[in-house]
């Protein structure tokens, strides 16, 4: 993502606040989240009907492993994922 662009950096910036409360909510509702040693991905994306999504993930550096703050559908994926043939090969960290 093209960081220098002004109205890009606040779209991002803003999401990541978001995700931020989301957190925090979690946390305060008994949550644990599962690592301090983690980075957090975001990108925005406009999809093929000119629609802006948000997207996210946070990359366990202790597990080598990627989570989410809620449940998230990933077997559209496992076909690029060496070792991961169904969706139990992947588990849920915050549940």
């Amino acid at each position: 993502m093209y960081m220098y662009d002004p109205s890009l950096r606040e779209e991002v910036q803003k999401f990541a606040g978001l995700l931020d409360e989301k957190l925090a909510e979690l946390e305060y509702h008994g949550e644990r989240f599962p690592t301090r040693d983690y980075d957090l991905v975001l990108d925005i994306v406009e999809t093929k009907d000119k629609k802006t999504t948000r997207q996210y993930y946070f990359v366990d550096h202790n597990t080598r492993s990627l989570f989410w703050l809620e449940l998230y559908d990933m077997s559209r994926l496992l076909d690029d994922i060496l070792g991961a043939e169904e969706p139990g090969h992947i588990s849920e960290s915050l549940r």
